[in-house]
């Protein structure tokens, strides 16, 4: 599993895939959708050409024409009923073992995809943005530049999932910098097997990972004790003199 700056992450032989048998309580606490677009190659021109196969069908009476103009109106149809249902029932999700750690230290993260619903997907993307300062092992996979920041990066992960099933990926995280960070959120695309239409959302997905700072021992840190309180004088001594007693 290893990619440059700028490929994707294929779907390979490590992912460990499981089916499910019906939606639970995840689809109840679906992630806010921050964006929702579709494109696709489709244009009012695909209409005017199965119109055209119509009007020569009948004129020539060619029942060829007819099928035709039959044919691209049902497979664009079912194209787009695909796509606008690819997205439905999808749960993305992250896994940790633990979420607070020390600077070289490594987090286990797996990737959990979910497809509940009937309907199969024969690709799906995910681009997940990370920062570069918690990134994945490089010998895995390596993040893609987002172009707007030097500081975070997107992990891409590709998927072909069947109805009703489950692949999980996991990843090695290598938290190099101290510091308070979120992953999220992500951008998730798919579409119908002929790709015509591309259905794409961004959902508000976060994960907190906190890296606490570098503890260090006294000895290493060198500090000179010459001078254990201070080079200033004060009037009340931090420590009290056994010698400075008082009585009645």
């Amino acid at each position: 599993m290893s990619t440059n700056r700028t490929a994707d992450h294929k779907d390979d032989g490590h992912d460990r895939r499981r089916d499910i048998k019906t939606p639970r309580k995840e689809i109840a606490s679906r992630p806010r959708i921050l964006r929702v677009r579709q494109e696709g190659m489709f244009s009012d021109a695909w209409f005017w050409l199965a119109g055209i196969f119509v009007v020569i069908g009948l004129l020539m009476k060619e029942d060829g024409f007819i099928a035709l103009a039959a044919c691209l109106l049902t497979t664009l149809s079912i194209a787009w009923l695909w796509s606008n249902r690819s997205l439905k029932g999808l749960v993305y999700r992250r896994r940790f073992d633990r979420q607070r750690v020390f600077p070289g230290e490594t987090i286990e993260m797996t990737l959990e995809v979910t497809n509940y619903k009937f309907l199969p997907l024969s690709w799906v993307r995910f681009e997940d943005e990370f920062p570069l300062n918690v990134a994945p092992d490089p010998a895995q996979v390596r993040l893609s530049a987002t172009g707007s920041s030097e500081t975070t990066g997107y992990l891409r992960s590709a998927f072909s999932i069947r109805w009703y099933e489950r692949i999980q990926r996991s990843y090695q995280l290598h938290c190099q910098q101290r510091g308070h960070y979120f992953l999220g959120p992500v951008k998730a695309e798919s579409g119908d097997l002929f790709t015509l239409f591309t259905s794409r959302e961004e959902r508000l997905i976060l994960d907190p990972i906190i890296v606490y700072p570098q503890i260090w021992p006294l000895r290493e840190l060198n500090i000179p004790t010459r001078a254990p309180f201070g080079e200033v004088r004060t009037r009340h001594s931090l420590i009290q003199a056994p010698p400075r007693t008082r009585g009645i």
